[in-house]
């Protein structure tokens, strides 16, 4: 069952909802309520990704383009440390080939120069969508297509890759070892089989 995006930011027409007038942008939480409770898991496993990210964004001293300043509503959990840690340091790639900013908030060094390295090769909405779990898009099976995170968004070991996750952008997580451990840390506690690492570590 497909469920309405949480946070839309195109309307029926593909326009842009955070350039129209707050008269003609649509409700903020077109889902109905009260929510069932796989519903409330499921948001909450979106939002608390979200929160992650713009917390990591935060942290890196990222600003946000004015769409998404509009489009993002939600208070953030976490206080994020005055000093990045050490994983946030720029790679010899970061600082030698221009790249988006939102990169910069990634955690992962490698995952970081993974994108980089596969920029233009890849669709930056349809990344963002699916990291996101359909937040924005309308989402299914959030635990099958998104990134999870259960703890502070600065460190590694907090996040989650889902299966689908890897199985469609696996060529960005190539190196990613550290994330891919954290990922079966997370599965082995809920008694679940470990995504295999040797796949995309090469």
């Amino acid at each position: 069952m497909l469920f309405s995006p949480i946070i839309p930011y195109l309307d029926a027409n593909g326009e842009d909802v955070a350039s129209q007038p707050d008269e003609c942008q649509p409700p903020f939480h077109p889902s109905q309520f009260p929510l069932a409770p796989d519903h409330y898991l499921i948001t909450l496993i979106q939002y608390n990704t979200l929160r992650g990210i713009m917390t990591n964004l935060l942290l890196v001293q990222v600003t946000l383009d004015p769409a998404c300043q509009n489009a993002v509503r939600i208070p953030l959990l976490h206080q994020p440390p005055k000093t990045p840690p050490s994983t946030f340091q720029q790679t010899p790639l970061q600082k030698s080939v221009k790249h988006e900013d939102w990169i910069d908030s990634i955690p992962c060094p490698r995952l970081r120069d993974n994108l980089i390295i596969a920029t233009g090769s890849f669709n930056d909405d349809a990344l963002c969508d699916d990291i996101c779990g359909g937040l924005y898009d309308g989402f299914d099976h959030v635990e099958s297509r998104g990134l999870l995170v259960w703890g502070d968004p600065w460190l590694i070991s907090s996040w989650e890759i889902s299966p689908g996750f890897l199985s469609r952008w696996g060529f960005l997580l190539r190196g990613c070892v550290e994330m891919l451990r954290a990922t079966n840390r997370w599965r082995e506690s809920r008694g679940e089989e470990s995504l295999v690492i040797e796949a995309v570590s090469t």
